[in-house]
């Protein structure tokens, strides 16, 4: 049976999954809106989502009525925790991602504080992370992705906000799709009688 990413930490649920990636795609789209002159390039684009998805963290870290997020490291390779689950959050393509060197750095998400009570799991979650993919074009949608990685860095579990309300599961747990095959109608006695009856 496939697992959702709550399987793994009783932290994420559907719930605050949504509620981050919404924050996320809500400022990168201001962030694009706002450097979009021609005085812009790639770099500073990349610089300004970075600085203000970190700043909006950062506010909903000391956001009184949003207990369950926090930051757990504010450097530039910062680390927020949604309840007691550290998050390490990236501007890559989580598919082919680029920034190899922070892939290095996956130990550095404070591993003690990553026991979670699990009650049937194949593998555990050793790693979170939160990739931010880039639009390839202007007709492509921001899509903010969660993967949960083994210890070896193997994907484990998914959940992206471009698909509605899920799948938050691999895509080699879901079951294969079962054809229907269309049966050909019967007719009844008693329609089969009454066509009779109009013949004569």
């Amino acid at each position: 049976m496939p697992h959702q990413l709550e399987t793994y930490s009783k932290d994420l649920t559907q719930e605050r999954l949504e509620f981050i990636a919404n924050e996320i795609i809500s400022v990168v789209g201001e962030s694009q809106n706002d450097c979009s002159t021609e005085n812009d390039t790639p770099y500073t684009q990349g610089t300004n989502v970075f600085g203000r998805v970190k700043k909006k963290f950062e506010n909903l870290g000391d956001d009184p009525e949003i207990e369950w997020i926090n930051m757990a490291r504010t450097t530039n390779d910062y680390v927020i925790k949604v309840g007691d689950t550290p998050i390490e959050v990236v501007q890559d393509d989580y598919q082919n991602p680029q920034k190899q060197h922070r892939f290095k750095g996956l130990n550095k998400q404070a591993p003690g504080q990553l026991t979670l009570k699990l009650e049937d799991p194949i593998e555990k979650v050793t790693y979170w992370w939160i990739f931010i993919n880039k639009p390839e074009n202007e007709l492509d949608k921001l899509v903010v992705s969660f993967i949960g990685y083994t210890e070896n860095y193997d994907m484990l579990c998914e959940w992206h906000s471009d698909r509605a309300g899920g799948p938050i599961v691999n895509p080699v747990d879901l079951p294969e799709p079962k054809l229907i095959e269309d049966k050909p109608l019967k007719r009844t006695k008693r329609k089969r009688k009454e066509k009779d009856n109009d013949d004569e």
